[in-house]
């Protein structure tokens, strides 16, 4: 995956200890950051759900 050619999206608490290096990177042209520790977890839930065809309940 070319990172100087298409925006690049990190999602996660593991995202956001690398975050200064990889700004600071020329490899990288865009980068977006989800720094909430949870996102991969929510966005998991949000697929399954999807898949099994149900919506979680609070």
């Amino acid at each position: 995956v070319d990172l100087r050619a298409n925006p690049a999206m990190f999602i996660g608490g593991g995202s956001i200890l690398f975050e200064e290096y990889i700004k600071a990177s020329n490899l990288v042209s865009k980068a977006d950051f989800i720094e909430d520790p949870k996102a991969n977890a929510i966005g998991y839930q949000m697929l399954a759900s999807k898949q099994l065809g149900y919506r979680p309940t609070a």
